[in-house]
């Protein structure tokens, strides 16, 4: 499949995306039932990121678990549309941090 064009796209249609990729490839096998997802564009050089805050409850994987990539299958959130193609956003670690509580930022970047 060729590569999403993501420049022509809304940014509401973007994040509707990432958030039904985000909920069947990692929320529901990691337990987040509570997150909030940003989308972030820099037009200096196109890149594209998304911001996921996760309210973290019992049993959410913690952030050091997402940082040190202990959770199968968390680092890489695959969108696509099949008349676009498709686009593999990877967990940026070093932006990846705690915010309070058990809350905690998780950011993925193409």
């Amino acid at each position: 499949m060729k590569k999403l064009d993501h420049h022509s796209m809304g940014d509401d249609e973007l994040i509707n995306m990432f958030e039904q990729a985000f909920e069947s490839q990692i929320s529901k096998q990691c337990d987040i039932p509570e997150y909030n997802v940003e989308i972030v564009r820099t037009t200096s050089d196109a890149k594209i990121s998304f911001e996921v805050e996760v309210s973290g409850m019992a049993g959410t994987p913690s952030v050091d678990d997402f940082k040190q990539g202990k959770i199968k299958g968390a680092n890489t959130v695959t969108i696509s549309r099949a008349d676009k193609g498709e686009l593999k956003l990877s967990l940026v670690p070093s932006l990846t941090t705690f915010l309070s509580g058990n809350d905690y930022l998780l950011v993925y970047s193409a």
